[in-house]
């Protein structure tokens, strides 16, 4: 019985869900952050190691640059929180 590498994939896209409803912002482009470093070895490992691709590493890599990329505007450009008077 092995290890599955979807298994911290699909948790880790879960827990974004979650971080993303809640708007945790930091905590969703902290994860984000971990989430592509780790897709990013994944393609390294394929490109250097393995010589082949695989359609769901590729394609995972393009989701999570995506959500990285639109968190980390979420964090830039997020509203000040209005002030009640």
């Amino acid at each position: 019985m092995g290890f599955h590498l979807a298994v911290p994939g699909i948790a880790g896209y879960m827990l974004l869900v979650v971080f993303a409803l809640l708007r945790l912002i930091a905590l969703t482009v902290c994860l984000a952050g971990i989430g592509l470093a780790y897709a990013l070895y994944l393609t390294d490992v394929e490109a250097h190691m393995l010589h082949v691709w695989c359609v769901f590493y590729v394609s995972s890599l393009v989701l999570i640059v995506l959500i990285t990329f639109l968190a980390f505007g979420d964090l830039i450009f997020a509203r000040a929180p209005a002030t009640s008077r």
